[in-house]
């Protein structure tokens, strides 16, 4: 991993926050903000409201969230205000069929659903036997806790929770993280912005290189990961994108691709 002076990576990361203010990007109002401010507010979360979290992230499963949340409330209804006695209820079938009936199923939809009773037992187990669901993930960084809930081998493996759906549901209660999906780990390589010595840097390097960001820069895991996603994402910034669009790009000072 490579290293940029605290000057260098102030600058990059205003120019990116300025950059996408010009386009009506305002990476403040992603979901994961709500999520924190509603953590800080009651301080911690319940099974229900994990449950919550854990539903959310599987729904965005090879989709996006924009198609997902304006139908969130009735997701919400399905799953009983995530009252966990009456989901136990309900099979699997039961919510794979509400959540299709909604047009927010993807090809992993009953599978988890099908699983559903079972996370929400080694959730419940959590519970039980470590303090607290919210007790026991503060025990650890962020990235660590991915690898135990979706590794295969991991200390509390959710079944259907891959690394991706494990970043996903981490951001829906409240956690600050970076979730290292391609666009940021290729944006954050050497061919880029040179985090890393390799064309696309790894997850480790992603996370790391974050943390060291957000302690000379004083924003957020959550907040340098919106910046740099939204810089690439179609349909936000589409800059840093497999082809980039170098020419108008806000940081090409900094950035090692005609170099």
């Amino acid at each position: 991993m490579t290293k940029k002076s605290q000057e260098q990576n102030t600058d990059i990361f205003n120019h990116l926050d300025l950059f996408l203010r010009k386009r009506g990007i305002d990476c403040a109002d992603s979901a994961i903000f709500t999520f924190m401010e509603e953590r800080k507010k009651c301080g911690s979360f319940d099974l229900s409201r994990h449950i919550k979290g854990l539903i959310y992230a599987q729904l965005t499963n090879q989709t996006k969230w924009a198609n997902i949340e304006p139908k969130l409330y009735l997701v919400d209804k399905l799953f009983f205000d995530y009252d966990t006695s009456l989901i136990k209820q309900k099979n699997g079938e039961y919510f794979a069929d509400g959540i299709f009936n909604l047009k927010c199923g993807n090809r992993l939809t009953k599978r988890q659903m099908a699983n559903l009773h079972h996370n929400i037992s080694i959730l419940d187990h959590i519970e039980k036997t470590e303090g607290g669901i919210d007790k026991y993930y503060t025990t650890m960084p962020a990235h660590k806790l991915v690898k135990t809930i979706s590794a295969y081998g991991g200390a509390y493996k959710l079944k259907y929770i891959g690394t991706a759906l494990a970043w996903e549901y981490l951001g829906n209660v409240g956690i600050d993280r970076i979730k290292p999906d391609v666009h940021i780990r290729r944006m954050m390589g050497s061919n880029r912005l040179g985090y890393s010595r390799k064309p696309i840097a790894t997850e480790d390097e992603v996370v790391s290189s974050a943390i060291e960001i957000s302690s000379q820069t004083g924003l957020s895991l959550a907040m340098i990961d919106a910046l740099l996603w939204s810089f690439c994402a179609e349909g936000r910034g589409n800059i840093c994108v497999k082809t980039p669009n170098c020419n108008i790009c806000p940081v090409s000072e900094y950035c090692n691709k005609n170099g």
